[in-house]
């Protein structure tokens, strides 16, 4: 601090500081000091409206023709409530014999890494 002029400055005087103004209450108060403007609803159920949802879709053509970029499109909502804490599994069954050779050669993909 003597190199930059300040002397025996604290840290406080020499760059500035805030001091917490207290106040001696004796007791802690029961209630806050503020008014309820207005009691806006009350609910027994939580509304499908303000509950969150997980949405799985999927779109494009299947090797059976099925076009899934419309009606046929597997679309499916669920609740979070509903699937919090459960595994959500997506599996097909292989359309060919070449695609579960594929599967076959590379094992089993939930236990595979593919970074390397």
């Amino acid at each position: 601090m003597l190199e930059n002029g300040y002397g025996e400055s604290t840290l406080a005087e020499a760059f500035g500081g805030k001091t917490i103004v207290t106040e001696d209450l004796g007791y802690l108060p029961l209630s806050l000091p503020y008014q309820n403007a207005d009691k806006a609803e009350s609910f027994d159920d939580i509304s499908d409206k303000y509950t969150d949802s997980v949405t799985i879709r999927l779109y494009g053509n299947s090797a059976d023709g099925k076009d899934y970029s419309g009606s046929d499109s597997i679309d499916y909502t669920y609740q979070a409530p509903d699937v919090y804490g459960k595994r959500i599994v997506l599996s097909y069954v292989p359309a060919t014999q070449a695609d579960q050779d594929v599967i076959n050669e590379y094992g089993n993909y939930a236990r595979r890494s593919f970074w390397r």
